[in-house]
């Protein structure tokens, strides 16, 4: 065939033979294309050449089938089941550990403005009004009730009442500081409330007050304040007994009785509260008592809510006393 073909039909097509068999032969044009000629011993047969480009080679078709079994896809299903389970817990660690650093951010602030405010007030320390009464550092009092603007009024916070603004609503300009991510409490209908926030009752409470009547220390000037680095000015207040801004942690005003709480700190950072100390830093304090840390129903349930625990358990509440006053000299 080859000797055939040679003579006439490779010098007419200006090519080479590329291959051939006893039924086919491939001949290379000079144009970078490819012919295609039937052939037998006979001679040629069918007249056409058929042309394709040389970038295209001759591919054998076939039919691929490749799929999983059932049993391979329950595998793979285990599998991501298995890894989301060891993920999940480590996702929710990094969130409260980003909330309270979020919380540690906002006391921070919060305690630069009570700084300030001091500075420009002849070491005077701002007011802090038991019952909501206006014109302290903060206004409104809130609660559980719809319709209650106190809870979502952001101008309580900063600017409202005109006649009796709150005092550090100048030195802050963002009212979302006094709100801490992990704070859930919301009133129906209405959305979030606006404020996680209180301020030790033994700063700034104006006198004559009943806890002048008690032998320990109310702070109204910062020179008073002999450890400044061991006496806290806000807390994160648990959501069930935060009302005004007036924290204190004793029932009865007496400081000495350490038998039951009366407002609870928070424990939504991983059975921990954040605390602004007077001399400007922030910390968080882990809790060890379990009456400390009830879980937050967001019904309110008021004061005398918390409890030593039966044998009584002192640890925290006597932390919380000894950061919050000191006897009289």
């Amino acid at each position: 065939v080859a000797g055939e073909v040679s003579g006439d039909v490779i010098p007419a097509l200006g090519g080479d033979v590329l291959a051939f068999d006893d039924r086919a032969l491939r001949i290379q044009h000079g144009g970078g294309k490819r012919g295609f000629m039937q052939i037998d011993s006979d001679g040629f047969r069918g007249g056409g050449i058929h042309s394709r480009s040389s970038k295209r080679g001759i591919r054998p078709r076939c039919k691929s089938n490749i799929a999983f079994t059932l049993i391979e896809l329950l595998v793979v299903i285990a599998i991501i089941a298995i890894l989301a389970a060891m993920l999940l817990p480590a996702l929710s660690r990094a969130k409260s550990k980003a909330q309270a650093i979020q919380c540690l951010n906002n006391g921070r602030q919060l305690g630069v403005a009570w700084i300030m405010y001091t500075g420009d007030s002849h070491d005077q320390l701002v007011l802090n009004y038991r019952n909501g009464l206006a014109g302290g550092w903060v206004n409104g009092i809130m609660n559980w009730k719809p319709y209650h603007t106190d809870n979502t009024n952001l101008w309580m916070l900063t600017t409202q009442p005109t006649a009796t603004p709150p005092l550090l609503g100048p030195y802050i300009l963002n009212p979302a500081i006094y709100h801490c991510p992990s704070d859930l409490s919301q009133v129906a209908g209405e959305g979030n409330r606006v404020r996680s926030y209180s301020m030790n009752a033994f700063m700034g409470t104006p006198g004559p007050d009943l806890l002048d009547q008690t032998g320990y220390q109310v702070f109204r000037k910062s020179s008073n304040i002999l450890q400044p680095s061991d006496m806290f000015v806000f807390l994160h207040e648990n959501a069930d007994t935060i009302d005004d801004g007036w924290y204190i942690y004793c029932v009865a005003n007496n400081p000495a009785d350490l038998s039951q709480w009366d407002n609870l700190p928070t424990s939504t950072h991983n059975n921990s509260g954040s605390f602004s100390f007077s001399d400007g830093h922030s910390e968080i304090h882990r809790w060890l008592v379990p009456g400390t840390t009830p879980p937050e129903n967001f019904y309110g349930t008021g004061g005398g809510s918390g409890t030593v625990g039966n044998p009584p358990d002192t640890r925290d509440i006597f932390w919380m006393a000894s950061h919050s006053t000191i006897l009289k000299p």
